[in-house]
């Protein structure tokens, strides 16, 4: 039945329902946009590890093979150990079949980049294979600073998210919420005939919807009311006319 109370479910305020969605989002595209920056992160200092594993290729590799060559076993440990000192370098080995001729440093477990290059000597139109020069780079200590930049990086687009959710929530507040609470007191008054009252038209501006909806709740409050002026004329004039049909009969 029409008066008969329903039972609605509570629901929180749109402006609390606004800001969660724009939370979460901005929390989406903050992890987004975290998970981006450091794979390109990752991209570029696993590539300039590559690049540097190149180099000592390129610069090192024919030294050692040269010095094995001339069993100069002193001159490998010098220029392996000069190797190792890069700190991006975990562990440098030269060796062959039968022993080890210069190792420096711990072989890195996982997650590691390993290189292994043979040494090759030519001479007099003959190709002699001396052994090998094994490099091993780590990853961790990249993939903990990586996790550190990540931690941080979402903190710092939490906060910001936090703050874009309070400014939301204060403009929801202003220009919706608070005029529907308004516009919902007003639509609650009644006059003497227990007619809803017009409501009037405030002095802060309003969101144009806004101001579309009290608009047309005027305009069918005025119809209401006219209608009910009309009724109530009408029902004047029947109450007259039965007054003085009544009288006539009586005489």
């Amino acid at each position: 039945m029409l008066n008969q109370k329903e039972n609605f479910t509570p629901s929180s305020s749109m402006a609390a329902r606004l800001v969660g969605r724009v939370l979460l989002v901005c929390t989406l595209l903050a992890f987004m946009v975290a998970a981006f920056a450091l794979y390109l992160d990752y991209q570029s200092r696993t590539e300039q590890l590559r690049e540097n594993a190149l180099l000592i290729q390129q610069t090192d590799l024919d030294s050692i093979t040269h010095s094995v060559w001339q069993e100069d076993i002193e001159q490998v440990n010098v220029i392996a150990k000069g190797v190792y000192s890069d700190p991006e370098i975990s562990f440098i080995k030269v060796f062959d079949e039968n022993r080890v001729l210069a190792e420096f440093g711990t072989p890195p477990p996982d997650p590691k980049f390993s290189y292994r290059w043979p040494l090759v000597h030519d001479e007099f139109g003959q190709t002699y294979s001396l052994g090998y020069l094994q490099v091993d780079v780590s990853l961790e200590g990249i993939y903990n600073d990586l996790s550190r930049q990540f931690i941080m990086l979402l903190l710092f687009l939490g906060g910001v998210t936090l703050i874009l959710g309070g400014v939301v929530f204060a403009i929801v507040y202003v220009d919706v919420v608070r005029p529907l609470s308004w516009i919902s007191k007003r639509v609650s008054q009644f006059d003497a005939d227990n007619m809803p009252v017009p409501i009037v038209v405030p002095e802060r501006p309003m969101g144009e919807e806004l101001v579309t909806l009290y608009s047309h709740y005027n305009n069918t409050i005025g119809k209401m009311r006219q209608y009910y002026a009309e009724l109530k004329d009408t029902t004047l004039q029947a109450e007259l006319a039965n007054q003085k049909k009544s009288e006539f009969l009586a005489i």
